[in-house]
């Protein structure tokens, strides 16, 4: 059973800067499950579960994403990417602070089919913008596929509860991300 399948929107809009862009979903699918195989609540509730995962990418131009982003978060800026998880893997502790919730589990409903053999489940709803990546891509000195890679990393690891707003929360965020991008380089060296 796959563990993720990646549904493309509005994949045209990135023709400006990615010439060919036949193997995108393929790439975004393996480097994705590999970032949820590193996910202890994802990796916890694919094998109590027996379920797959789906995320919807949708590529939005700069006005449109700034207006998401206005809508969303308050902030009248263009962002580079957005992230809308289904479901809050996270509880609140009698400290206060969040932690990992690696009880959670799906009910049928959650399923997108309930009825469907093979259970999948749409952890959410990623929005990025072609126009950001190529400016941060061409500012790291990285490919654009790079920097949109490493931009869907971190919407995943949005999806799966995880945040930059406090330090603390921030140090754990980057440091998974640290971790897996030797990995997503050597992804992105099969396919060239």
């Amino acid at each position: 059973m796959q563990l993720l399948t990646v549904d493309i929107f509005d994949q045209e809009k990135l023709d400006t800067y990615l010439t060919d862009h036949t193997n995108l979903q393929e790439i975004l699918e393996k480097f994705g499950e590999m970032v949820l195989e590193e996910e202890d609540n994802i990796k916890s509730i694919f094998e109590r579960q027996n379920c797959s995962f789906q995320i919807d990418l949708t590529i939005m131009y700069s006005d449109e994403i700034k207006a998401i982003n206005n809508q969303t978060r308050n902030v009248d800026a263009v962002t580079d990417v957005l992230s809308f998880p289904s479901f809050d893997f996270y509880s609140e502790s009698a400290n206060g602070p969040k932690q990992n919730d690696l009880d959670f589990s799906f009910n049928k409903y959650d399923y997108i089919d309930p009825n469907a053999i093979e259970h999948l489940v749409n952890l959410g709803d990623v929005i990025i913008c072609p126009n950001k990546v190529a400016e941060q891509a061409e500012d790291l000195g990285h490919s654009f596929l790079r920097e949109f890679c490493f931009l869907f990393m971190h919407s995943i690891l949005h999806l799966c509860g995880y945040d930059h707003i406090t330090e603390e929360d921030g140090q754990r965020m980057f440091a998974i991300q640290k971790r897996l991008i030797p990995r997503l380089e050597e992804i992105l060296n099969s396919y060239r």
